[in-house]
Order: structure tokens, then sequence, then C-alpha cells
């Protein structure tokens, strides 16, 4: 049996918005720990730089990393590679067939 979180990110890694529908449900569960300990009366001012370091630490890598890939992914775009002797065939065989028809 999976678990849960391999099973969720199955179904929505290849949907462009997969990220943030997986970031909702964490984002929901820490929003009601801040109001149990807003309204338990403890002491959030003195929470509030742990807890920023605590996000920051997990954040930074993550935007580091999404950053990174996108611009890797900018850069092959304009990379042209060369073709293979399958994909010259090919095309070859497709211009040769075109005139063929033309010439008719």
């Amino acid at each position: 049996m999976k678990p849960i979180w391999s099973t969720l990110y199955d179904d929505v890694k290849d949907r462009r918005y997969g990220a943030l529908f997986l970031l909702a449900p964490l984002s929901f569960v820490g929003a009601l720990g801040l109001a149990a300990l807003l309204l338990a009366g403890l002491d959030a001012a003195g929470l509030l730089p742990y807890a920023l370091c605590g996000s920051v630490v997990l954040v930074g890598p993550w935007l580091f990393v999404a950053i990174r890939r996108a611009r890797g992914r900018q850069r092959e775009r304009w990379e042209r590679h060369e073709l293979s002797y399958d994909e010259w065939r090919v095309a070859r065989a497709k211009l040769t067939r075109d005139q063929n028809r033309k010439s008719a």
C-alpha cells in the first residue's frame, strides 16, 4: 500500500498547479496550528522569529532549486541538437516524397 502523499503526488504531478495543490493542505494545517497557539494564550510574538527562521529553512532551498530548474529549462529551449541518423533518414524521405508528388 502506497502512502497517501505519494498517491496524491502521482495524481497531480503532471498538472500545472500540482505544487500549489499540495501546498494548500500544508498551509491550512499551519494556519490551524497558529490559531491554536493564539487561542491557547501562548506568547506568539516570542515564537514569531522561530517560525520565520523555520519557514526560511524550509522554503529557501525549494525556491533555490525551482529557480535553477527554470533557468535550465530556459537555456535548453534555445539549444540546437544534431539530428540522429534515423531523423536524417526520415527527413530526407519526406523531402523526396514531396518532390515526387509535385513533379507528377
